[in-house]
């Protein structure tokens, strides 16, 4: 049974022999990211910094790194910006890529099966490698 661990990027090349690197570089790779920037300040806004950069205010893009699509921004001022964004990505991977991907017969689940998935997500935070484990699962039969 595939589960998911946490190896830095420049560890990748030292894993373990039943250990599948499904980050960043890999045709497993999901290609949704969550990325960080400064808020600004409404453009109509009356206040006399307005469309400058807000400070201690950020917000997180969803974005396609293979077509710069930028999908969605979670802003934070309720809530958790970081872990909606981070989620939205490992959705979008398991509603839009992953299924191309099968489809078009790029990727195998059978190459997962009984492997132990490694990527650079932090371990707290939602992955994409869960949405493989769970896909080998089912694979699986009992």
């Amino acid at each position: 049974m595939a589960e998911r661990i946490h190896a830095p990027r420049h560890m990748r090349h030292r894993l373990p022999t039943d250990t599948l690197w499904v980050g960043r570089g890999s045709p497993w790779e999901n290609p949704w990211t969550a990325r960080r920037r400064l808020a600004t300040r409404p453009a109509g806004d009356d206040h006399p910094d307005a469309g400058e950069p807000h400070p201690g205010r950020w917000q997180w893009d969803v974005i396609n790194l293979h077509t710069g699509e930028l999908h969605q921004t979670h802003t934070g001022r309720y809530g958790h910006p970081e872990h909606e964004a981070r989620t939205q990505c490992v959705h979008l991977y398991e509603a839009l890529t992953l299924p191309y991907r099968l489809e078009a017969a790029q990727l195998d689940p059978a190459e997962l099966t009984g492997k132990t998935l490694a990527c650079d997500c932090r371990a707290d935070a939602p992955c994409h490698a869960e949405v493989l484990a769970a896909l080998t699962r089912q694979e699986t039969p009992a």
